[in-house]
């Protein structure tokens, strides 16, 4: 279901870059159309008639048509999924959880996979994830209270790095590396990050002090160094000139 509306939505507005379905799985959550997880510990006729009802929803907006045969597949995948889940114990109160453990004096790591920088709000919109990625995140996604948090560890890249097909979108990149065979052999090699794909420059201090003001980082761990040990010219972004 969110493949087709995704697939819908991209031939709408011809964009093939951002928009996947997580970024429809999150857009159908202030719509109250989401399936979440917790739902799948209810009695299984009550997440079938749930489904059924986004199901509609998603064909009354949308016009997405989804045949009996992919419903039944779709279900039957959700409910092996839901026999994972309850055999295992996966799906708990979360919040409750947490401020047990935290008020039992133990520390919880907590990793974002994405950056400042794509955060919903306060991102280079509308290319940036569907969610919130700073530390205000912490409080609104896992239920903790903002006093919990004693430590934020910013992780920079030396080198930048982005998807080809997102810059075509962006038509800007202020720290572009326009040609550095050290570099984008290194990222391929040691990194799998091959140039055909993804274009390089150097660290951006903007984004570095955007980042910090926030996420009031206590420290910054820098990533990457070892691209930069073979150049005898090493270069930052300091600021930008319209």
């Amino acid at each position: 279901m969110h493949r087709k509306i995704r697939d819908k939505i991209r031939a709408s507005r011809k964009d093939s870059v951002w928009l996947s379905c997580e970024d429809v799985s999150q857009g159908f959550k202030p719509l109250k159309m989401g399936l979440r997880t917790a739902l799948l510990m209810e009695p299984w006729n009550e997440f079938v008639e749930t489904y059924d009802r986004v199901l509609r929803t998603s064909d009354s907006i949308f016009n997405v048509e989804v045949s009996k045969e992919e419903r039944d597949a779709d279900l039957d995948n959700f409910r092996q999924l839901r026999e994972v889940i309850i055999q295992h114990g996966l799906v708990q109160d979360t919040i409750s959880l947490l401020n047990a453990e935290i008020l039992a004096g133990k520390r919880i790591l907590v990793e974002d996979c994405s950056s400042t920088t794509m955060d919903v709000d306060s991102g280079i919109y509308p290319y940036t994830d569907s969610f919130h990625t700073t530390t205000g995140a912490v409080c609104t996604g896992l239920g903790i209270p903002e006093e919990a948090i004693e430590t934020t560890i910013g992780v920079f890249s030396a080198v930048s790095v982005l998807n080809r097909a997102f810059l075509q979108n962006i038509k800007t990149f202020p720290t572009k590396i326009d040609e550095s065979a050290t570099i984008e052999e290194g990222l391929s090699a040691r990194y799998k990050l091959p140039a055909s794909e993804f274009a390089f420059g150097w660290t951006d201090l903007n984004l570095v002090q955007s980042a910090d003001r926030m996420n009031k980082l206590s420290s910054v761990f820098l990533t990457h160094l070892d691209l930069l040990d073979d150049l005898d010219e090493i270069k930052v972004c300091t600021s930008y000139k319209s």
